[in-house]
């Protein structure tokens, strides 16, 4: 960042006229942007927000262990937006929500947080409240680290309801 904000220097433009990056959660980002470009306002978009609960979910999957035979193969079921899948993979996956198993609660808050991202803008920071603070009490480790990271990168998480900044294309997403 240090490297960009004097080569930004070099070509006539100012650092301090940057009022907005968009990044992703990694304390290695934030400060190495906060001395360089210290007049610019975080935003962290809802795909870096998404993509860390959905490693966390991953996570508690992988911690429960293997599945009777028949559950065998759910792991993408679990990571794919629900709004994608097919009418036999709804089923299925409705099954595996139904034995209670800890992954089904992670899934829960993964899908309640995808929620948040099309939530109207009056009530989205009550509702991210909420969700982190149910992540936190969920008992699920990977869970409760994603609620604190919520919880902690908050304030960019809201900006980007009013910002919408976004580096997707550089990262070769639509997020």
């Amino acid at each position: 960042m240090e490297r960009f904000a004097e080569d930004l220097r070099a070509h006539g433009g100012d650092p301090g006229q940057i009022t907005e990056m968009a990044m992703d959660m990694s304390v290695t980002f934030i400060s190495g942007a906060a001395k360089p470009f210290s007049h610019a306002e975080i935003t962290f978009d809802k795909f870096h927000v998404l993509q860390a609960v959905a490693a966390a979910l991953d996570e508690v999957r992988r911690q429960k262990g293997r599945y009777p035979p028949e559950l065998r193969g759910a792991r993408y079921l679990w990571l794919r937006n629900d709004r994608t899948l097919k009418a036999e993979q709804r089923q299925a996956l409705a099954l595996l929500q139904r034995l209670h198993l800890k992954t089904a609660r992670a899934h829960a808050l993964r899908q309640a947080l995808s929620w948040f991202c099309d939530a109207p803008a009056d009530i989205v920071e009550d509702y991210l409240r909420w969700w982190y603070n149910r992540a936190l009490r969920s008992g699920l480790q990977p869970m409760v680290d994603a609620g604190g990271l919520v919880k902690r990168h908050r304030s960019g998480i809201l900006h980007d309801i009013h910002s919408r900044a976004t580096n997707a294309v550089l990262q070769g997403s639509t997020a």
